[in-house]
């Protein structure tokens, strides 16, 4: 899509410099049905110097295809999307790579389909809206600090994440 050719060499040229000291980078996988809300999460992630988006998919049944070749460390899908569903991406990322953080987004975080990606093995389902939380829960410190706590990350709803 030439949206995402123009997003992909623009953003080589913003993105800010890496932290010093050698911290290791966050490879993220998007996984997202609308190319608007792919392209500004992406511009979000890319703003950060340690968040690389390695892989943008526009339906979970790309994603699978790109998961071993991207080997990404976070999988952030959609939850509704048409064909394999944000649930059903998360199942099959899984199986694939079981040490992979899957992060599902979603307008619904309360629904059937929701309660389904945590049974599949979801990290955690964020509502959509707010997309500072959304870099929050993509930091690998945040991910294992809230689980070791017992905790669910700022503004996560009880019952929404598997912590």
């Amino acid at each position: 899509m030439l949206i995402d050719q123009n997003l992909a060499a623009s953003q080589e040229i913003h993105k800010p410099p890496r932290p010093p000291g050698g911290r290791a980078t966050i490879r993220v996988m998007l996984v997202e049905d609308h190319p608007l809300v792919r392209f500004g999460i992406r511009a979000l992630l890319d703003s950060e110097p340690d968040i690389e988006v390695v892989a943008e998919c526009g339906d979970g049944q790309a994603a699978v295809e790109q998961l071993e070749h991207a080997r990404p460390d976070i999988v952030v899908t959609d939850l509704s999307m048409p064909g394999m569903d944000g649930a059903e991406t998360t199942r099959r990322v899984l199986q694939l790579l079981p040490e992979v953080h899957v992060l599902v987004h979603t307008a619904a975080p309360f629904g059937q389909l929701a309660a389904r990606a945590l049974a599949a093995g979801a990290d955690v389902v964020l509502a959509k809206g707010d997309l500072r939380q959304l870099v929050t829960a993509v930091r690998p410190h945040r991910l294992s600090s809230a689980a070791a706590a017992g905790a669910q990350p700022p503004g996560v709803p009880s019952g929404s994440s598997r912590w």
